[in-house]
């Protein structure tokens, strides 16, 4: 992760260098606010093309914002609270699923 965000560094860097060879005036931009700003606008995008020909779950649209999170904790916080929710969300339905007496009230009659 390190090795890419050097990388996409650079990339900025040579952008700027480009743009600022034409005699135009160009402000100072913060590299991490333009590579969050760019997350926030191409992986939607990405994943909306993505997904129809590979017929993935619904679930993919969480991918985004997990991945928003992980920029924000480290991967040694973020998996562990991920596999808390799971647990528990697990433990809440067969707890409600062994409480259902029949089909009625599994489906809310």
């Amino acid at each position: 992760m390190e090795q890419d965000t050097k990388e996409q560094t650079i990339m900025l860097e040579k952008a700027i260098e480009i743009s600022s060879s034409d005699g135009d005036s160009i402000q100072e931009v913060d590299p991490k606010a333009l590579l969050r700003k760019m997350d926030y606008r191409f992986l939607p995008w990405l994943i909306s093309l993505i997904e129809p020909p590979l017929e993935m779950p619904k679930c993919v649209d969480l991918r985004v914002p997990s991945n928003v999170v992980l920029k924000k904790l480290r991967p040694s916080i973020w998996i562990p609270i991920c596999m808390t929710c799971w647990v528990c969300n697990g433990v809440v339905v067969q707890t409600l699923q062994g409480i259902v007496q029949n089909y009625g009230g599994l489906v809310g009659d």
